[in-house]
């Protein structure tokens, strides 16, 4: 008996690893990943959808229930294509006599509308299959992708290769040209492209002094800020701007999963929270879009962090973009253990306003959202990591209605394959010292400078030089003053529906990815309701 089932995990351990084949390979899980898997399924095409996680929708299924529509532009006029079904898709999931797009949503929602969404269209996935991050996992030859390994063994093979990730995971490992941090105002003859000194978006109303001894250099800085210099306007680093948990919660004692203090928790680590308070800050991270009605039973969509002093843990993600996974995770796990502790904080600390301990202590995590990891979402809202570098850079230049001093024109833009229609939106950095405070740097956004753009496709393909049969519609062609406008979730999904296009006649007709005729390629995206550019400059909100 023994020996037969040592034979049997014998046999077991020795079968080889799998492989799956396509004829175009989508890796990634975000919003640009489902769209371009669709398309290229509902244009009739062998198509394999290759998710490094188990869960497939990205940040719109992690948090951020609330999306950014500018309300100049009328009920989502710039969205069309895939991208304006799923938005009617999600308020149908809610109303099935739906006939208008619904653009706030609960998390659990939107995951079972792109499941269904996936099934529908006889989508092949294959879930929870990262690539591994040893040398040469992801294989060339002639500059193109042939396949890649991943971290479990599962060999994959494509002719045609879209990088479906935020981080711009399978770009960075086949070798393509990318940047992440700041290039700084020099490189693209930008005005926020780099340090933002003086910074007064997001930035403190009150003094609170940065020392764990008030008053004394000496003693070190209270967690949260970085002692180091505020830098001259425009200079280059390596900083991103701050991230955050994109979190649902609720009063409902029904739904409700109370928020306790995290294991090695220490009220100290909260001290410039406390002081903010002391001074009279208005803490209202409450408040925002996603704010629910007097319902008790309402959630709140979306708590999220745009203000001095929140859940943005400014520079304290500057490793994320370029890290390793295990970097990646102790990035995420800090700000997940740091939130909880901060939302315990604001709940329970005799030094917080009655008021506020108040309103905090009813609220808790959703018992029926990321039901698999406590309430808590999976992610991080990335909001910039690497940035491929093509033969059309998105920039500054590309956003501003109304350039201001050295701002260099931007190139035309005779290949557009989907619509910008946000501004240059740049949250802070880091958190540092200036004159003796503390001061929140990197911020920047103009609500009324900014206009309408067509995206180039030469923005979503690498320099041919790099490789010739993929394409990046995420983590796109851009500065990081030029993500911060192209950034939004639904942008992401035009691209990712345009990256579809171009797989399918690139495969079509055997052509580099760089060639495929952009009149064919406008014509089928016309043809399947994409909007490729704006109808008439607006720049006034």
């Amino acid at each position: 008996m023994r020996k037969t089932l040592f034979t049997v995990l014998a046999c077991t351990l020795s079968l080889p690893a799998a492989t799956e084949n396509a004829d175009v390979v989508v890796y990634g899980d975000s919003p640009s990943a489902l769209t371009a898997a669709i398309e290229l399924a509902e244009s009739g095409h062998d198509v394999l959808l290759v998710s490094p996680v188990e869960h497939i929708g990205g940040i719109t299924i992690e948090g951020l229930g609330s999306q950014d529509v500018d309300q100049r532009s009328g009920s989502g006029k710039p969205i069309g294509g895939l991208a304006a079904e799923f938005f009617l898709r999600v308020a149908r999931a809610y109303d099935p006599a739906a006939n208008a797009p619904r653009y706030k949503f609960n998390s659990s929602v939107a995951e079972k509308v792109i499941d269904g969404w996936l099934e529908e269209k006889q989508v092949r996935v294959l879930r929870g299959k990262r690539i591994s991050e040893e040398q040469g996992a992801v294989v060339k030859e002639g500059g193109r992708i042939t396949g890649f390994r991943c971290e479990d063994g599962t060999s994959v093979s494509g002719k045609i290769f879209i990088d479906g990730t935020v981080e711009g995971d399978l770009m960075a490992f086949a070798g393509v040209t990318y940047a992440w941090g700041r290039e700084g105002n020099d490189k693209y003859g930008e005005t926020v492209g780099g340090v933002i000194n003086p910074s007064h978006e997001q930035q403190y109303k009150v003094k609170v002094d940065p020392y764990v001894i008030p008053g004394d250099p000496s003693s070190g800085t209270i967690t949260g800020v970085r002692d180091e210099p505020v830098g001259t306007h425009g200079a280059a680093d390596r900083s991103a701007m701050g991230f955050c948990f994109r979190l649902p919660m609720t009063k409902d004692p029904d739904n409700k999963i109370p928020i306790t203090a995290p294991e090695g928790y220490d009220p100290a680590d909260y001290e410039l929270y406390r002081r903010f308070l002391a001074a009279g800050g208005n803490n209202n991270w409450l408040d925002g879009p996603g704010n629910p009605d007097t319902n008790p039973k309402a959630k709140l969509i979306d708590l999220g962090s745009w203000h001095e002093l929140s859940g943005n843990l400014y520079g304290r993600n500057h490793g994320y973009p370029d890290g390793t996974y295990e970097e990646r995770k102790a990035i995420y796990d800090e700000h997940r253990s740091f939130t909880r502790g901060l939302i315990h904080f604001l709940s329970t600390d005799p030094s917080v306003p009655e008021k506020i301990r108040n309103e905090w202590s009813q609220w808790g995590l959703c018992k029926d959202e990321f039901t698999g990891n406590g309430g808590w979402p999976r992610m991080l809202y990335l909001r910039s990591t690497r940035r491929m570098v093509s033969d059309y850079v998105i920039t500054e230049a590309d956003v501003i209605a109304r350039p201001k001093g050295k701002l260099q024109p931007a190139p035309a833009v005779d290949d557009p394959i989907g619509i910008c229609w946000w501004p240059v939106d740049l949250h802070a950095a880091r958190t540092i010292i200036k004159d003796g405070k503390v001061s929140n740097e990197g911020a920047y956004i103009d609500y009324g400078n900014y206009k309408p753009f067509g995206i180039p496709y030469r923005a979503i393909v690498p320099k041919k030089d790099d490789c010739t049969n993929l394409l990046v519609p995420s983590a796109l062609s851009s500065s990081y003053a030029g993500y911060g406008a192209v950034r939004l979730e639904w942008t992401f999904m035009v691209l990712g529906q345009s990256a579809g296009a171009a797989a399918a006649i690139a495969l079509d007709d055997n052509l580099a990815v760089q060639d495929v005729p952009y009149d064919r390629l406008a014509e089928r995206l016309v043809s399947r309701g994409q909007k490729l550019e704006p109808s008439s400059p607006v720049s006034e909100k």
